[in-house]
């Protein structure tokens, strides 16, 4: 059998698919979304299954060494929908805005909400436990924080857009209450029931991803909230549009 394999990679490669041979140990484990381990160009990297065929026209295929884990229907349905609207491919897609660990870890929560308010509103927003407030820029962070720090602990509000401390604050995340991140670390959080996802300025441009053919993170957060569920929150000047 023959796995299609997009590489998890900054360079879509023309949006071209790789074919890898499933060794027997490996039929029955790899299957369509299965994040894979392959050689590639004399390099170990991660892949995603995007197919699998019985025949290959290729002669000459490299195996997959080992299957790492499998996204479910719902999770690989999600990426789909993700890159085709958006017209780039699932590899890119994840190597650029997942923490694919921790999206295979999601489930589809028990209860499902999206709420529109205005700047105005802001103070009608019934806090849970936890909050995570998603802003499309380090600017509205700052403005973020300061509007809300008479009112409510903000236990951490990005400032920098460095690797290296946002993964520690989002390893970290369940230890906090209140938190302010960029919005293209979105996809890099488990949505769960007990916490709300609030969009602050969500009609403002800064949401779209020039690098990512304009990818829109507004967008993607209703589709994830049909699919995942969750309490969504998208706060704007006209909450309408």
């Amino acid at each position: 059998m023959f796995a299609n394999i997009e590489i998890l990679s900054n360079n879509t490669y023309n949006f071209s698919t790789f074919t890898y041979t499933i060794p027997s140990k490996l039929v029955g484990k790899a299957q369509q979304g299965s994040i894979v381990q392959i050689k590639f160009r004399n390099k170990t990297l991660l892949g995603i299954i995007i197919n699998i065929d019985d025949k290959s026209a290729i002669k000459k295929v490299n195996q997959i060494e080992k299957v790492l884990f499998n996204l479910n229907s719902l999770q690989y349905r999600y990426l789909q929908y993700v890159a085709l609207v958006n017209r780039i491919n699932i590899g890119i897609l994840i190597f650029n805005m997942f923490d694919i660990k921790n999206f295979h870890l999601q489930k589809k929560t028990n209860s499902r909400s999206t709420t529109n308010l205005t700047f105005t509103q802001i103070n009608k927003i019934k806090l849970k436990e936890k909050n995570i407030f998603f802003v499309p820029s380090l600017k509205h962070s700052k403005l973020l924080h300061d509007e809300l720090k008479d009112e409510i602990h903000i236990d951490y509000y990005q400032k920098f857009g460095g690797k290296d401390e946002l993964n520690k604050i989002i390893n970290n995340n369940e230890n906090f209450s209140n938190t302010i991140l960029l919005s293209n670390n979105f996809e890099k959080i488990t949505i769960n029931n007990d916490c709300n996802y609030i969009f602050y300025d969500s009609n403002s441009n800064a949401y779209k991803l020039p690098k990512l053919n304009e990818l829109n993170i507004i967008e993607s957060a209703y589709l994830k909230n049909s699919l995942f569920g969750g309490h969504f929150i998208f706060i704007s000047e006209f909450p309408n549009f």
